[in-house]
């Protein structure tokens, strides 16, 4: 009799989240098609596989990410064309860029931006991410340079005599990062580089070494991140 007025089981109105039994769906869209995309397709896999709490929001099965070989505006195209035609609809829409040689990359970041994307993008290259598992680098560094300085740290961490020589065609950087990398030092290393510029500064171009990807890996790993995407919906 009447009209139930109770709200429906996991929100309140905006207040707060009944988080029991949520996940979200992420859907990552990247430029590579090789070593960024592996490193986040296992750690997906990684935290999907984790076994958590009752409450805890977790990563949505249909979580995944996808390398298209097409750099900043064509691959905002490409995953505005994705998005439109896709029959699921994900919590959040994720870009991954570089910096590179790019002419159109600021451009890029907020046309992403203005279509509903977060834009992972880093200047110059992914692998400083990477690198700022064992070091802070904040001195502007090309993506040789990066690769260089990644394989000593590397080297160094591992205590081998064998060199290690980094290979953008393998799968193996997860693990790699996993066993001698520390991701938490990672993103406080990011967060250091982005805080050292000015937030009216949107000439992302001149920001070498700076990168995003932390905001993302936080997204993937971190409950409580994941929790506040729900809380704003």
């Amino acid at each position: 009799m009447g009209t139930n007025n109770q709200p429906r089981r996991g929100f309140s109105r905006g207040r707060s989240v009944d988080t029991r039994e949520m996940a979200i769906r992420i859907l990552i869209i990247s430029e590579d098609t090789k070593s960024s995309t592996d490193y986040l397709d296992a750690l997906i896999k990684e935290v999907k596989a984790t076994r958590s709490g009752s409450k805890v929001v977790r990563l949505a099965k249909e979580t995944k990410v996808r390398g298209y070989g097409k750099g900043t505006k064509k691959l905002l195209q490409k995953a505005i064309g994705i998005r439109r035609n896709s029959d699921i609809t994900f919590d959040r829409y994720w870009l991954v860029f570089d910096k590179d040689d790019f002419q159109d990359f600021n451009e890029a970041i907020r046309e992403a931006k203005d279509a509903g994307f977060d834009v992972a993008w880093s200047n110059e290259s992914f692998e400083l991410w990477y690198l700022l598992h064992f070091k802070h680098q904040n001195t502007a560094i090309s993506r040789d340079e990066c690769i260089t300085a990644l394989e000593a740290e590397i080297q160094k961490s591992q205590k081998s005599k064998q060199n290690f020589r980094y290979d953008k065609g393998a799968s193996s950087m997860h693990s790699i990062l996993a066993e001698y990398g520390n991701q938490e030092q990672a993103i406080k290393n990011a967060e250091k580089l982005r805080n050292s510029y000015q937030d009216t500064d949107y000439n992302y171009s001149s920001h070498n070494p700076c990168t995003h990807v932390d905001r993302l890996i936080k997204e993937i790993t971190d409950p409580e991140e994941r929790k506040k995407i729900l809380q704003k919906k």
